[in-house]
């Protein structure tokens, strides 16, 4: 189970149907950490490519500025061990951490990325936060919001989506969302043997932070707060993506 919003959520149910359990999968998985890269490989007898994820984090010593990117990276490597040239596609699905939020996409200097935000927060809000996910793939896809769906209508959307016969088909709302899901996809096409590389961020900006733990306020009853040091260099996650 999971505890989420004052009670668990799943347990006695089976696994939560948001963590894709029972989706097809890489029937083979290996892991390799060396800090600070993860290294997995993915192979499959009906999967026509080996693929490799280095996911990383901006550790570069007496380097304390860029050490501190407020980023995840991920650098897929697939390897087509087909006999004929075959398009891939990898999508990177993300959830707005926000209980009322937009998901705004955009593309320049062939960056592609999709800015996950508040939709009525200011970045002096205690309760700011945002996200951004983006890639440097030539060809891409976006799917701002996945279905707002009740119950499994979600997940079988999803799964009908990325499955289907056709490039991504991309899905936008008026109103802001609770939670919404997103998906950035990125095609490849590789000749047999041939070697392609896909790259990914994941960025994120919480600029106020306060003792949560031990609460210090002012005179007034308000907390003192203080900003992430990355808050000071970066306007937004899409910025430091």
């Amino acid at each position: 189970g999971q505890y989420r919003d004052g009670y668990w959520q799943g347990y006695g149910f089976g696994p939560l149907a948001e963590g894709m359990s029972g989706f097809p999968h890489f029937q083979n998985l290996k892991f390799k950490g060396e800090f600070p890269i993860a290294e997995l490989l993915f192979s499959d007898g009906d999967f026509p490519a080996k693929v490799k994820l280095s996911a990383f984090n901006p550790f570069i010593p007496s380097d304390g500025k860029n050490s501190s990117i407020p980023g995840a990276f991920f650098e897929f490597e697939i390897c087509n061990n087909d006999e004929e040239e075959t398009e891939y596609f990898v999508e990177f699905t993300v959830v707005n951490p926000n209980s009322e939020g937009f998901n705004t996409k955009s593309k320049s200097d062939n960056i592609s990325m999709i800015f996950m935000h508040p939709a009525n927060k200011s970045r002096d809000d205690l309760e700011y936060k945002d996200m951004c996910i983006a890639t440097d793939c030539v060809e891409t896809f976006i799917q701002s919001y996945c279905y707002r769906g009740w119950y499994m209508d979600k997940a079988v959307a999803f799964w009908n989506d990325i499955s289907a016969d056709e490039d991504l088909k991309e899905r936008l709302y008026d109103s802001p969302g609770a939670e919404d899901s997103c998906i950035l996809c990125a095609k490849v096409t590789a000749k047999p043997k041939e070697v392609k590389k896909v790259r990914f961020v994941l960025s994120w900006n919480t600029p106020n932070c306060y003792n949560y733990w031990d609460e210090y306020k002012d005179e007034n009853g308000n907390h003192i707060t203080w900003k992430n040091y990355y808050a000071t260099v970066f306007e937004n996650s899409k910025a430091s993506a």
